[in-house]
């Protein structure tokens, strides 16, 4: 790390030249990364990993001279999407004072590499308030993704930049959103019914699930209990809904039945000199009844 080289460097492609610029405070290696931001600075971080590195958990922001040379170009939003060969409009009041448009490929930097790295000037004509800009007819230098779109004046300042997806027309319509399908299970035991939800939804996920007990109550849990006041026969629906409002409802009659109280049985055995015992006692009925068995 001794050796590291901090400072940063432009080239000109039109001289075939270098410039040094400023240098970098942390000392950056192995697994450190450098990126091209949108608003034209450049982001660099990281560095670490390796015998001897320290673990950078922090990062700079440099900010290139020609950022600062002047007022930077301005345009409105560009498409979301464009289609090779295809042409599209550039709004900007600074129509006649433009020299370059160029796409730059999003970066994805490792180990100081960037090999997602593409940049592509493209052809354009001017009209009062806007350009006309003429995207890459061909995957081969410019394969689909999404890229960084910048205006640049005749003094190469840059604007901030537009991110556009390049491709191959427009995006496929996504199929239509299919209903959930609303179900449960149920047991009860006495007064007391525990629902189990078995809903599905094939495309997505469910977020809402609607209970309605039948009794005038209901509930918004996904796995409810509900203790009902009597007897008898309940139509409970719940209504299931997936992330995109979609609903299915499942209606279903359950049946309460009171509770059940278990008739406990004790027996206990005594005797004297000439007789033997047993008496047994049943609780938990109507009436407490004892039996004696001599």
């Amino acid at each position: 790390m001794s050796q590291a080289v901090r400072a940063a460097e432009v080239w000109n492609p039109a001289t075939g030249l270098w410039r040094t610029l400023a240098r970098n405070a942390v000392r950056r290696g192995y697994h450190s990364s450098t990126l091209l931001l949108p608003d034209g600075r450049i982001l660099h971080t990281g560095s670490g990993d390796g015998s001897n590195m320290p673990d950078e958990r922090n990062a700079e922001l440099f900010t290139p001279p020609y950022l600062l040379r002047g007022p930077r170009p301005v345009f409105a939003d560009a498409p979301a999407l464009v289609g090779y060969g295809s042409s599209f409009r550039l709004a900007t009041d600074q129509a006649a004072d433009i020299a370059k448009v160029s796409l730059v490929r999003l970066g994805s930097v490792t180990h100081a590499f960037d090999m997602n790295q593409r940049f592509q000037r493209l052809s354009f004509s001017r009209e009062v308030g806007a350009l006309t800009v003429v995207a890459p007819s061909s995957s081969n230098r410019a394969p689909p993704g999404h890229y960084l779109l910048f205006i640049l004046d005749y003094d190469d300042v840059p604007s901030a930049a537009k991110i556009v997806k390049l491709g191959h027309g427009s995006e496929p319509t996504p199929p239509p959103n299919a209903s959930p399908e609303a179900g449960f299970v149920v047991g009860c035991s006495g007064f007391t019914c525990t629902f189990a939800d078995r809903s599905n939804d094939s495309d997505g996920d469910l977020s809402v699930w609607s209970w309605d007990f039948g009794d005038g109550s209901g509930s918004q849990v996904r796995d409810p209990s509900h203790v009902y006041g009597s007897e008898g026969r309940y139509t409970v629906t719940l209504a299931a809904v997936d992330d995109d409002g979609a609903q299915s409802v499942a209606p279903r009659e359950v049946t309460v039945s009171g509770p059940e109280f278990p008739i406990a049985l004790q027996a206990a055995g005594r005797a004297t000199a000439t007789k033997q015992f047993m008496d047994l006692v049943w609780s938990d009925c109507s009436n407490e009844a004892t039996l004696v068995f001599e």
